[in-house]
């Protein structure tokens, strides 16, 4: 093997540290400056939070700031969007949600394509998702509430983050296999969502359990179905929206890294090495858990997250196609 040297090329009266390869390739260390993490969701929202806790980590192990910069709307859709005018050098990297891929799918706007334009660099953490209703309604269950509101000829208002997310396809499914009339309300602000729900304005608010489950502990909203991969103990005796009997919906909800598609493979490589890095720690994953992600027990590679995007557009596919709704909006 060639032992690697390491030179430094001067560039515009600055110096970029280089590993030479070979006597022909030469690779710039990378990072050399701050890092900007896109997240597709407002300040204090589940994805914020995640994205500004592992910043703080990954920043001490790449030796580089990294500014967390939201880009709310449209389910990630903006965030999304705004990535694909980056330049693909690493030092803008996405925080994408599964989200992104329904939301492709259903709308078909042609704006992102995520297979084609981004380059996984890991999965983070999965996340469940939740379907909360107000106190002012009737019934216990899902099922008994759904009933009441079809007997007495009432429209329900359900809440989601936004057009093309987990919550909009679930908003559409109670009105799909329920027969009840249901009226889809986007929000970009979590909070907004809660303080109408609570008020009585809204009637159902579905999200990830992040943004939940501080107002289900304290019994401000009633939790009455999870999406979730497995049981979820924080929600213990709420029933899955499979056992419901409303949707067969397996398909978990996850958060990842991506980058644009050039991306080179050393910084793909450098990347999933620090976000591995940072979700083995101990104090990283429990803190994680607390807040109500799932976490995988094993490292995750770029290639594992690239599986998963397949598999998810493929599941999410049929299950909007046999439901008429992909595309349809």
């Amino acid at each position: 093997m060639r032992k690697l040297k390491l030179a430094v090329l001067a560039v515009a009266g600055g110096v970029i540290p280089m590993v030479v390869m070979s006597s022909e390739v030469a690779v710039e260390v990378y990072p050399q400056r701050p890092i900007t993490l896109v997240v597709g969701g407002a300040p204090g929202g589940g994805v914020d939070v995640l994205a500004r806790y592992l910043a703080t980590f990954m920043a001490d192990d790449l030796g580089q700031r990294i500014v967390v910069e939201n880009r709310p709307g449209a389910a990630g859709m903006v965030a999304a969007l705004s990535m694909t005018r980056a330049d693909p050098d690493g030092y803008t990297v996405y925080m994408a949600g599964s989200s992104v891929i329904i939301h492709q799918l259903m709308y078909r706007q042609g704006e992102v394509n995520v297979p084609a334009e981004f380059r996984p660099v890991g999965k983070v953490a999965g996340v469940p998702v939740v379907l909360v209703k107000g106190k002012h309604l009737a019934g216990n269950t899902l099922v008994e509430t759904l009933e009441l509101a079809k007997q007495r000829s009432v429209t329900l208002r359900c809440a989601s983050a936004g057009a093309g997310s987990v919550g909009d396809f679930l908003c559409d499914a109670l009105q799909i296999n329920t027969g009840v009339q249901v009226v889809h309300v986007p929000y970009k602000v979590d909070g907004q969502a809660l303080a109408d729900l609570m008020e009585g304005r809204l009637d159902f608010y579905a999200n990830n359990v992040i943004s939940l489950l501080p107002h289900i502990q304290a019994e401000h909203v009633h939790a009455v179905a999870v999406v979730s991969e497995g049981e979820f103990s924080k929600l213990g005796g709420v029933p899955s929206i499979e056992k419901s009997g409303i949707l067969n919906a397996t398909v978990p909800s996850w958060f990842g890294l991506v980058t644009p598609k050039q991306t080179p493979d050393h910084v793909i490589a450098r990347l999933n090495r620090s976000l591995n890095a940072v979700i083995s720690q101990p104090e990283v994953r429990q803190r994680l858990m607390d807040l109500g992600f799932v976490v995988s027990p094993s490292a995750e590679s770029a290639e594992s997250l690239e599986a998963r995007i397949a598999s998810d557009t493929e599941q999410w596919s049929e299950i909007l196609r046999q439901r008429g709704l992909g595309g349809a909006h």
